[in-house]
């Protein structure tokens, strides 16, 4: 603003702010990963998002490309089945977080292909079985004639448990039933275990 001459001139500038608005996340591409998954880059929808914004995936910051937002998931950020708060951030002046967006990195359904030994004789003492198969997370457990059995992890298709001489005392035919947790995960097929007379 300023005075025409003569005299006049100038007044001291004040400034005016746009601010930006807080985003609110709308929509997150894929909306579930799967524990143990690669990398692989997660779409966000967002409203009111801008070009400088942040997102964070369970409280750790991530760098991201400014088309919707998109982050790059990395494959420690899905090796553990949970669930992960998403959250975008837009800068100051004004912006602000968005409420946080649950993303889901789920345990697979597991399977069971071979266990060995497949039999024993009833009496047998205790000892240890292999259980082969697929998609076994490090919190799989075994369901053996319907008792839960901790099992140790080995890899993702090997894992072992431990036949206590209750479970080979009678002779009969026992269905071995692999179980991942929850987010995701289930119960695998069975695969039965001989006790012989």
């Amino acid at each position: 603003m300023s005075d025409p001459a003569p005299g006049g001139g100038k007044s001291n500038s004040f400034n005016f702010t746009v601010d930006n608005l807080a985003p609110t996340v709308t929509s997150l591409s894929p909306a579930s990963a799967m524990e143990g998954s690669q990398a692989q880059t997660l779409t966000i929808n967002a409203t009111n998002s801008v070009s400088a914004l942040t997102v964070t995936y369970n409280a750790v910051a991530h760098t991201v490309t400014f088309v919707s937002p998109t982050e790059l998931l990395s494959a420690s950020d899905q090796a553990k089945a949970d669930s992960f708060a998403v959250v975008v951030t837009n800068p100051a002046p004004g912006g602000g977080k968005s409420v946080a967006v649950d993303l889901n990195a789920d345990s697979p359904t597991p399977t069971i292909t071979i266990l060995t030994p497949a039999s024993v004789t009833a009496g047998a003492a205790a000892q240890t079985q292999t259980i082969t198969g697929s998609s076994f997370v490090s919190t799989s457990t075994v369901i053996y004639n319907g008792v839960a059995h901790t099992v140790t992890f080995v890899s993702a298709t090997e894992q072992k448990s431990t036949l206590r001489t209750t479970d080979e005392a009678k002779a009969g035919t026992y269905a071995a039933v692999g179980t991942n947790p929850a987010p995701g995960g289930g119960a695998s097929n069975a695969k039965n275990f001989t006790v012989n007379p």
